[in-house]
């Protein structure tokens, strides 16, 4: 859209596009315009409308053109962009999508660096649990993978509540606890 007239520039008819559960896509600017000559780079990320997938469009913003097939991924549970570009991903900023099985997958596939990243998954049903997920760049193969950090259903909640006000009733520090 014309910033000053309002007028549509370009539209897309996005392949099998539906919405989440709370009717929202995602909307990645990952590369400015002010890097010229690179193109600029945004993505939109929805689920599919015919399967349990979840598609990743990438087009050029200022131009409207399509600058790759649409990336299909197992069903996504949550998508990060980072928030530096430098000039070894051509000041691209990579999205980082977890899917339902704990899989981590980037776009662009191939990311020279990933910061130490976190992903913390809360799940109501059938029993509410909190995971708390690492993700590395292995920089010698370029193999991400992730690592489980923590695991707490109701249970081990409670319990770790309790041993917290217990600490502190206990006359001892409160700091960090």
């Amino acid at each position: 859209m014309d910033g000053s007239s309002g007028q549509i520039l370009y539209a897309f008819i996005l392949p099998e596009f539906s919405t989440f559960k709370d009717s929202s896509i995602f909307l990645n600017l990952q590369r400015q315009s002010k890097y010229a000559p690179l193109k600029p780079l945004a993505s939109v990320v929805y689920p599919s409308s015919k399967s349990e997938s979840t598609i990743l469009f990438p087009f050029n913003p200022i131009e409207g053109q399509h600058l790759d097939e649409p990336q299909t991924y197992p069903g996504i549970i949550q998508v990060q962009m980072l928030l530096h570009g430098t000039q070894a991903t051509n000041f691209l900023k990579p999205v980082v999508l977890l899917d339902k099985n704990y899989v981590v997958h980037t776009y662009p596939q191939r990311v020279k660096e990933l910061p130490k990243l976190f992903f913390f998954v809360a799940e109501k049903y059938p029993e509410p649990v909190l995971k708390g997920l690492t993700v590395k760049l292995d920089s010698a193969t370029n193999v991400i993978f992730n690592q489980r950090l923590l695991l707490l259903n109701r249970g081990l909640f409670l319990n770790l509540i309790s041993f917290c006000l217990v600490y502190r009733h206990s006359g001892q520090s409160s700091y960090g606890v």
